[in-house]
């Protein structure tokens, strides 16, 4: 089961997927009303960032031997097509369905994003990048999480919970697939602590769904860390990711 669930990592959708779960569950805590139309052009600006990144990496001659990188360079054309195919759409529904000051907001994801990519790309040489790339990563996701939904509404302890845990997220798949990065599983077992002792305050102090997605999703990473030896490489990569789709349950019980 789990191996099939490797192609929402080969296509790109395990992010995606992500973003739109937080921003659902952002907007059910806080009361925001959205349309179909900002959790589309959500995902789909999500999936931009990601698929041109991993687009991007097999252009160059260290290019990584991942099973998803390999997946883009055996159908780099039809995914450069299909790529553009979504960014049309992406920018059609949002000039056709935004409101101004949205479309603002939009714009300035999508400079995020081309920072990111840019970063990713011709940073690899610092000394920390590893620590950095999961950083701005989760820095995106979480941006695109919160696109339209007032940011004066959301605590900035809910902000700074989710954002550990995505970062945590990211250092252990990196952990996982970089073998020998001892810093990464270190510096992402200390992310996993402040997330866990974030979300306990919040709960304690007050009624938070984001702070016990956030306990939950951190958790059952932690117990993918633990039995990390019996699973490969990808499947256990498409594993973390789906364990940060914790608010769905939380949203079909409340």
């Amino acid at each position: 089961m789990l191996a099939r669930l490797k192609w929402l990592t080969f296509l790109s959708l395990d992010a995606p997927l992500v973003a739109v779960s937080w921003q659902a569950l952002f907007a059910r805590e806080h009361g925001t009303r959205l349309s179909w139309h900002h959790s589309l052009i959500v995902f789909l600006s999500v999936w931009l960032g990601y698929a041109a990144d991993r687009w991007c990496d097999n252009l160059k001659r260290d290019r990584p031997a991942s099973e998803q990188h390999r997946f883009y360079a055996l159908h780099s054309r039809q995914i450069l097509a299909v790529w553009l195919g979504v960014l049309v759409t992406a920018v059609s529904l949002a000039f056709a369905c935004l409101t101004a000051p949205e479309l603002a907001h939009g714009f300035v994801l999508v400079g995020l994003s081309l920072a990111y990519t840019l970063f990713a790309q011709k940073g690899r040489k610092l000394k920390h990048y590893p620590l950095l790339k999961a950083i701005f990563t989760a820095l995106l996701v979480l941006a695109s999480s919160l696109l339209f939904i007032p940011i004066d509404s959301i605590p900035y302890l809910a902000r700074a919970c989710v954002w550990l845990l995505f970062s945590s997220n990211c250092l252990y798949i990196r952990s996982w697939t970089h073998a020998g990065e001892t810093n990464a599983a270190f510096q992402a077992t200390l992310f996993a602590t402040a997330v866990a002792t974030l979300a306990v305050f919040t709960l304690w102090t007050r009624d938070s769904s984001v702070a016990a997605a956030s306990l939950l999703a951190q958790g059952a990473i932690l117990l993918l860390h633990l039995f990390r030896h019996r699973i490969d490489s990808a499947t256990l990569r498409t594993a973390a990711d789906l364990c940060l789709l914790s608010p769905w349950p939380i949203l079909f019980l409340l």
